[in-house]
């Protein structure tokens, strides 16, 4: 097996173990074993689990970096939409980064910064999406700076941790479950939109699919919406 495909092979196996297991619970053996490949054949390409959870994190600020750069350019409901969706699909794909955050982050220094960096970039970019959707007359955003820190900082987080509350309370990680928290963070949204906010993003969800069936569906990209 070409050492790209083995590399591949060990993270999509080590995603899915840690998102049933948490990372405490599953060690570079048996990563190792569940791929079926010996030991010396992971250690070839990770020597420790701290490396193999960094390039996990790297697959998500590619995709994150790659399809997510210029979502200011699309300042509809429609999008608006789909970027909470998206955000909400990749945080269950990777729901084991979210859950185990704080040690993950504690744990390697040179992550925390990578994170923080990401962090820092994604926030600068959901203002500026949300002002050209204020410029375009759909949403009211809070004249206070303060404020409109906190609503930024509130959808961020209630849709980065959303999985996190479900699971805390033994719910199931479903369809049901992504569905009822875009429900939650659009409730939160809502009140900020103006008539016409209103009125597109009815159109967006009338036109558009299930929330559960594009959470799941969604990889970065987005199909074709047209919104009034």
């Amino acid at each position: 097996m070409p050492p790209r495909d083995t590399r591949s092979l060990i993270l999509e196996t080590a995603i899915a173990l840690f998102n049933r297991l948490g990372t405490a619970g599953v060690s570079t053996n048996r990563i190792a074993a569940e791929c079926g490949i010996s030991k010396g054949n992971l250690n070839y390409h990770y020597r420790t689990r701290r490396e193999i959870i960094l390039d996990i994190f790297s697959l998500m600020r590619d995709e994150i970096h790659g399809h997510w750069a210029h979502d200011d350019r699309t300042p509809t409901m429609a999008h608006m939409r789909f970027m909470f969706l998206r955000q909400m699909g990749m945080v269950r794909r990777y729901r084991f980064f979210y859950h185990d955050l704080v040690g993950i982050l504690n744990d390697d220094p040179l992550l925390q910064a990578r994170y923080n960096e990401l962090r820092d970039r994604r926030m600068a970019a959901l203002r500026r999406f949300m002002q050209a959707l204020a410029s375009q007359g759909l949403i009211a955003l809070p004249a206070e700076e303060e404020a409109l820190d906190c609503f930024l900082t509130s959808t961020w987080v209630l849709s980065e941790h959303w999985i996190n509350y479900v699971e805390t309370f033994g719910g199931a990680v479903d369809d049901a479950a992504v569905a009822r928290g875009y429900a939650v963070l659009i409730n939160l949204v809502r009140p900020y939109l103006t008539p016409a906010g209103l009125h597109a993003l009815a159109a967006a969800e009338q036109a558009g699919g299930a929330p559960d069936t594009l959470a799941n569906s969604t990889n970065g990209t987005e199909t074709d919406q047209q919104t009034p």
